[in-house]
């Protein structure tokens, strides 16, 4: 499996690429997957034409909304105590 992140600015060429590796496969199974993460200009870059071959195979497509402020304010605190963080709250509430 390959991770491919910011794929958004991958030229349009790379992306006909994926395709021909994605061809690559036994009688019996597929021998590569590729999941693409990138901003919405992904998106536009994959309803290109030239690219229908590969959007065809896209088998799962997820879009994420930001987080609102409290999310955001929970996460940071998550992550700031996975470091090693112990004390009070850094991050002052704007809601």
């Amino acid at each position: 499996m390959v991770f491919v992140e910011e794929s958004q600015s991958m030229p349009l060429a790379t992306l006909e690429e994926i395709t021909a590796a994605l061809n690559l496969e036994t009688s019996n199974d597929k021998l590569m997957q590729i999941v693409l993460f990138g901003q919405p200009e992904l998106d536009e870059n994959l309803r290109q034409p030239n690219i229908r071959q590969l959007r065809e195979r896209i088998t799962h497509s997820f879009r994420l909304e930001p987080l609102n402020p409290a999310d955001i304010h929970e996460y940071l605190m998550f992550r700031m105590r996975a470091a090693g963080y112990r004390g009070p709250d850094i991050f002052s509430r704007p809601w």
